[in-house]
């Protein structure tokens, strides 16, 4: 293969991370103009995406995988405590629902990271 051909099956980290940061990013804003989020959560996050994308790789994946996981595990506990019938339920049943979404699109991000270097080291 010639050099113009590798270049074209190259992807730039911060490509393969954009559709976490986007769900991530859209996270921020639906949890910011449904509830009352703590200033403290949302600049924890927002450290976490800005990190990954300067430096998309397993640490700030890691970092941003506990913060979803955080997020899951209060949300959820929300979520039990609405009332049953309640249309309230739907707004921490799609914040779990986004946070797990970001984090399987992390992992799908940093494996094609890793493929990627894999295949140029060769």
């Amino acid at each position: 293969m010639d050099k113009s051909s590798d270049n074209a099956k190259t992807m730039n980290p911060r490509v393969a991370m954009t559709p976490a940061l986007l769900v991530q990013g859209w996270q921020i804003v639906y949890v910011y103009l449904i509830s009352v989020p703590r200033i403290e959560s949302l600049i924890v996050v927002a450290i976490g995406l800005a990190w990954l994308i300067l430096l998309p790789g397993l640490g700030p994946v890691i970092y941003l995988a506990i913060c979803q996981g955080i997020n899951v595990y209060l949300t959820s506990v929300v979520a039990v405590n609405v009332s049953k019938g309640s249309p309230y339920v739907i707004i921490p049943l799609l914040s779990i629902l986004f946070s797990i979404v970001a984090i399987v699109l992390m992992i799908a991000g940093l494996k094609a990271v890793r493929r990627q270097k894999g295949s140029k080291s060769k």
